[in-house]
């Protein structure tokens, strides 16, 4: 596979043949049957069904090894009379087996299912089919000690997950707790969805991922992944601008080392989850979608984990009709406790007057005063804040901010952090304003 045909950013891993040295055959045990085939290299000892062709781990002995190597099984079974090889990896095939550090699946093994592989307290790598297809959830989840996933017929390179174009989806929960710190990037240049909750939730070392296409965010998507600096969409520049939908809450909950806007402006996706971005205290911006009509509870929060630096906040539309407010909880829409770097709220202008009603009915209003006025974090005093204007031209232009634009604070429950309220103007009818 070419890599570098996809744009991925790790061109390095070049594709290339491995030659098979030394691996030990696979012969019938005293005990196998054509119906109930049981197979050993003389230690391994794998077994399947002839119905659904899925195979299973019954024994070893982690003093001789702790490598299960199958990469000639398919062919060392089918030039024994009676028997057909296994094409897939059952359920819970190999779910909390301990003692095996590396499993090589022949290629003729192309699907994995629920809990194949999942808590496997020593498992470090897999070598799976290049024809891989993933079915059922977890299939990986608890590998604590999980680093290296890789198809036949390419080079291995530690701390790469790679599952070839013919994993559409990530599963749901699929890489859930494998806390290992050696796991670091994950590419999938076929998956255009998740398949469900939980994909990477807990993954501790996950740098990286790359997918063909997200349009759909599921409940813990990437929570506690620390270390995320980045997240490609393969099919497009702006890997959130096709989200569809939002299910669930948290999915970017401490990812504390994000550092990069959040730009969902040209997305669809109606709800802003509980505690999506709680903690995610490097964000230096968020563009929101005309399409918001849900902002639920401390779905921005920055509390005990501190925004690092002032945050911006853009909306492209008017307020969203559920907006999280309770008169005795603080921890509504973007708080922020006392002490703490200012965010600025932008409103387009076309809707100002919706969201001076919106912000007075939720109990966050007040007005600007002169002591605001001489903070150096006043609106009026941004030097930077641009515009793409996408249209006739191309062109970066200020987007510069009046006192008059300035509509008032929104103080969050703190008086001494508060959220400026801005309103932004179109450069021209019609025209999409992207800023930078």
């Amino acid at each position: 596979m070419n890599i570098t045909k996809h744009k991925c950013a790790f061109a390095a891993l070049a594709a290339f043949v491995m030659p098979v040295i030394g691996v030990a055959a696979w012969v019938p045990t005293s005990d196998s049957t054509t119906s109930a085939p049981k197979f050993t290299d003389g230690n391994f000892v794998i077994s399947w069904n002839t119905n659904n062709k899925q195979l299973k781990y019954e024994s070893h002995d982690a003093s001789v090894s702790t490598v299960c190597d199958m990469t000639t099984l398919s062919e060392d079974v089918d030039a024994v009379a009676g028997y057909s090889h296994p094409t897939q990896v059952a359920g819970s095939g190999f779910a909390s087996k301990s003692g095996i550090t590396r499993v090589i699946l022949p290629e003729a093994c192309y699907g994995i299912n629920q809990q194949s592989f999942s808590s496997m307290a020593d498992l470090e790598s897999v070598v799976i089919s290049s024809q891989t297809r993933i079915a059922g959830k977890q299939s990986f989840s608890s590998c604590k000690k999980l680093s290296t996933i890789t198809p036949h017929g390419m080079a291995e390179t530690n701390g790469v997950v790679f599952l070839p174009e013919t994993v559409t989806a990530i599963p749901a929960n699929c890489f859930q707790d494998a806390k290992s710190t050696a796991l670091k990037h994950v590419i999938a240049p076929g998956a255009t969805d998740f398949g469900g909750d939980a994909g990477f939730q807990n993954c501790y070392g996950l740098e990286t991922v790359t997918m063909k296409d997200i349009k759909h965010l599921y409940v813990y998507a990437f929570q506690n992944c620390y270390p995320l600096t980045n997240v490609v969409a393969l099919s497009r520049n702006n890997p959130f601008s096709g989200i569809e939908s939002i299910g669930g809450s948290q999915q970017f909950q401490s990812c504390s080392s994000w550092t990069q806007p959040f730009d969902f402006s040209a997305a669809t996706f109606t709800s802003l989850a509980t505690q999506m971005f709680y903690g995610a205290k490097k964000v230096p911006e968020f563009r929101l979608p005309a399409t918001l009509t849900s902002f639920n509870k401390q779905a921005l929060r920055c509390d005990d984990y501190a925004l690092s630096a002032p945050r911006r906040i853009w909306f492209y539309g008017s307020p969203p009709t559920y907006m999280y407010w309770a008169s005795n909880d603080p921890d509504y829409l973007w708080y922020v406790p006392t002490g703490k770097p200012r965010q600025t709220v932008f409103v387009p202008e076309k809707y100002a007057a919706e969201w001076r009603t919106a912000l007075s009915n939720h109990g966050t209003w007040t007005a600007i005063t002169d002591t605001d006025r001489a903070r150096d974090d006043y609106p009026t005093k941004f030097t930077d804040v641009k515009v793409k204007v996408c249209g006739a031209r191309f062109d970066l232009v200020p987007a510069k901010v009046k006192e008059s634009d300035v509509l008032g604070l929104s103080t969050e429950g703190s008086k001494d952090s508060p959220c400026y309220i801005v309103q932004w103007r179109e450069a021209a009818p019609g025209m999409i304003i992207v800023v930078r």
